[in-house]
């Protein structure tokens, strides 16, 4: 059952995105050949579930998504991050058009579910998935 009044609207297009990842790890997640998907559970998907890439338009947000959910909060430990930024080229269509608090709010989706704990924001992307979104775009998310 979705979880809006009304559907986002579907944007389709071109995208340069950024990515920051620890240096161990490739660009992008993928199958290496697990029987089930590895990837921790992050706020739009739930480990098991496949790999979603979690993306930025800017490279500033990528970063600040880091210090987000690492909890940096001192120059010190953010000057020691070993991290690899990476851009990605998107081209992709039925993303969830949610870039703003406004377009949450215009659908009728709680806007703190883009700030807050991740089973809301999973339960939407439930919701977005079986409707047939391919991703969303507060920051960028695309479900492979």
């Amino acid at each position: 059952m979705a979880a809006w009044r009304t559907e986002p609207d579907r944007l389709a297009g071109f995208w340069q995105c950024f990515r920051q990842v620890d240096p161990v790890w490739p660009a992008l997640y993928h199958d290496t050949g697990e029987p089930v998907p590895t990837q921790q559970s992050g706020r739009w998907h739930r480990v098991g579930e496949g790999y979603a890439q979690y993306l930025s338009l800017n490279a500033l947000g990528a970063w600040a998504e880091l210090a987000r959910n690492q909890s940096i909060r001192s120059a010190k430990r953010a000057r020691a991050q070993k991290r690899d930024l990476w851009v990605v080229h998107v081209e992709e269509t039925h993303i969830a058009d949610l870039q703003t608090f406004d377009h949450f709010d215009r659908c009728g989706i709680d806007p703190g579910v883009a700030v807050g704990g991740h089973p809301p924001a999973q339960r939407l992307a439930d919701g977005l998935r079986a409707a047939g979104f391919r991703g969303g775009r507060p920051t960028f998310c695309v479900s492979a």
